[in-house]
């Protein structure tokens, strides 16, 4: 059957407009690109930890005769947690603590001085008739011999000191004292038991302020500096959140994951929460602004 032209020419010219509207269709799709999941979102979770986290221990070996503090409860810093059995080594204490407030010896020498210089005196006044000059020169030399003695009774005295603070250091260290505030919050050791230096017997931690470390994606590292801050939200029902301060941003990511360590500060003074919670950190642009003096966390004395 013949077409007609003008038929042939208006299926020509819709063939050309439908292949037109496809390819519009197509490079919209192509030119507009979903992004990436990871810079939609700067929510990262993360878990707390203590400030410090350390296992106090015996610098000598000893008996535990009694651990001051139960588990769970808090200690100020240089409250005596341990304590060992010292009975021996106090008594040692005891014998250099006499020896060195002994004046003894020192009377001794300043007598025997006194006596030598008496001695020499009278020869002087006789005269050379009535002495030798060997009796001078003995006499002379026995003056000079007992302020030697002096000298040295006084230098033994101040050693006796010296050896008593040494035996009072070595008898501080039967009792273990916590080097900071904190929670003991295990017992590695009980009572009675013999530990040997630089063994464990108690944990102790620090809780405020905690330390809050996420894996930070490279895309959100711009908008992060250390002073920042960020809310810090617990990962569970009816938690508040709380702001925490940046105090560290890895200058190095990990090639893997193409993220960096951030670590923040939160203020704890409450020890309402927990060390080893889930949270969930938001950085962004807040991140890059310097904490205020109600963001920043307390001092690390606690």
């Amino acid at each position: 059957m013949r077409v007609r032209p003008i038929q042939h020419t208006a299926l020509v010219t819709l063939a050309v407009l439908a292949i037109a509207a496809l390819g519009q269709a197509g490079a919209d799709h192509v030119a507009t690109p979903a992004p990436p999941a990871s810079a939609a979102s700067s929510v990262i979770t993360g878990f707390t930890a203590p400030l410090r986290n350390v296992v106090l221990g015996s610098t000598c070996t000893g008996r535990i005769e009694a651990i001051l503090v139960d588990e769970g409860a808090r200690v100020e810093t240089g409250a005596t947690v341990v304590r060992l059995d010292g009975d021996v080594q106090r008594h040692r204490f005891e014998l250099a603590d006499a020896q060195a407030r002994s004046e003894l010896e020192v009377e001794l020498a300043l007598l025997r001085l006194e006596q030598a210089r008496t001695a020499r005196d009278h020869l002087q006044t006789v005269g050379v008739g009535a002495a030798s000059t060997y009796e001078l020169t003995t006499a002379r030399i026995e003056v000079a011999l007992a302020e030697v003695d002096v000298a040295r009774a006084r230098f033994r005295q101040e050693q006796a000191a010296r050896e008593a603070a040494l035996q009072q250091s070595l008898l501080d260290e039967y009792e273990i004292r916590a080097p900071f505030a904190g929670f003991v919050v295990e017992h590695l050791r009980q009572p009675g038991e013999t530990v040997e230096d630089r063994e464990g017997i108690v944990r102790l931690v620090q809780l405020d302020p905690l330390v809050v470390t996420v894996d930070c994606p490279l895309e959100l590292v711009p908008a992060i500096q250390t002073g920042g801050v960020a809310e810090v939200m617990p990962d569970g029902p009816g938690a508040m959140p709380r702001r925490g301060t940046i105090v560290y941003v890895s200058p190095v990511a990990d090639a893997a994951s193409q993220t960096l360590k951030v670590k923040l500060h939160v203020a704890n003074a409450d020890t309402g929460w927990r060390a080893g919670m889930r949270v969930l950190v938001s950085l962004g642009s807040g991140a890059a602004r310097p904490a205020s003096a109600g963001d920043a966390p307390r001092p690390t004395g606690r």
